[in-house]
């Protein structure tokens, strides 16, 4: 009985910390182009800044990052623009490569936030992403903010 009960820990032990793993780590990523992309469709904002978000539709992960993202719309100012896409093409233009990648670009097209506002995987909270998005939507931080994105590739089939 005991060795059963052995193997049996060992598993679930294994268990968790390949989906630990699995949470934690974050998909490719690159920073998004310093300056919004001349050959975008997308219209950015007039007056305030703009925050886009890819997603790939059949990601178990982007229902975390819509609801991340739809909590920083709540509050953010009127002068916002907030685009979430599906398109391929677009998604490659902004250099995204990874599903809840989230790209910030001020009213002058200068590029203030590239990557995820989830903590992890499909985990919706408050965390550093979140914060440094509503930061900028609200003027409260200069720069240009990078980190990484928690998703699966936007390529997947």
């Amino acid at each position: 009985m005991s060795g059963a009960l052995l193997l049996w820990s060992s598993l679930v032990a294994a268990g968790v910390v390949e989906i630990t793993r699995y949470e934690t780590t974050p998909g490719e990523s690159s920073p998004a182009p310093a300056v919004w992309p001349r050959d975008s469709v997308i219209r950015t904002a007039a007056y305030g800044t703009t925050v886009v978000m890819f997603v790939h539709p059949s990601c178990p992960c982007t229902e975390a990052s819509k609801s991340e993202l739809a909590e920083i719309k709540r509050f953010a100012p009127p002068t916002t623009r907030f685009i979430v896409t599906t398109d391929r093409e677009e998604a490659r233009r902004f250099g995204a490569k990874t599903s809840g990648d989230v790209v910030v670009y001020d009213m002058t097209g200068k590029r203030r936030f590239s990557g995820g506002i989830t903590g992890y995987r499909g985990h919706v909270g408050h965390n550093v992403g979140h914060t440094m998005v509503d930061m900028i939507i609200h003027d409260q931080t200069r720069g240009s903010f990078d980190l990484p994105v928690f998703g699966c590739a936007l390529e997947a089939s």
